[in-house]
């Protein structure tokens, strides 16, 4: 199944029988207690990615001081305390030689 949004505000969050059906069968045969379960109404939720799956954390070209930290997809939420502290520092002068990677340069 592949959801790439193209357009943002067009995601359907809706889940069709047929979704809810395959991901029952992909559980099932870890935790067969889940076929119990039945199947019940869902939603689809986003995940912000980059084109090459790594967060993009950068500082804005042309607005020093403005930062953004996105496309971790649900790793962000986890991860959230520590690049807000590594990114603190940043803004304080003290760039991570380990961030270096995650610029936007990247795909320039």
């Amino acid at each position: 199944m592949n959801y790439r949004l193209e357009v943002a505000g067009q995601l359907d969050r809706t889940i069709t029988q047929e979704e809810s059906v395959w991901a029952i069968e992909h559980i099932m045969s870890r935790s067969p207690e889940i076929a119990e379960l039945g199947i019940r109404p869902g939603y689809a939720c986003q995940y912000d990615m980059s084109p090459d799956h790594l967060p993009i954390v950068d500082e804005i070209p042309g607005a020093k001081g403005t930062f953004v930290i996105t496309g971790s997809s649900g790793h962000g939420f986890k991860l959230g305390p520590a690049m807000g502290e590594v990114v603190a520092q940043w803004a304080l002068g003290q760039r991570q030689e380990l961030l270096r990677k995650f610029s936007l340069h990247r795909f320039a």
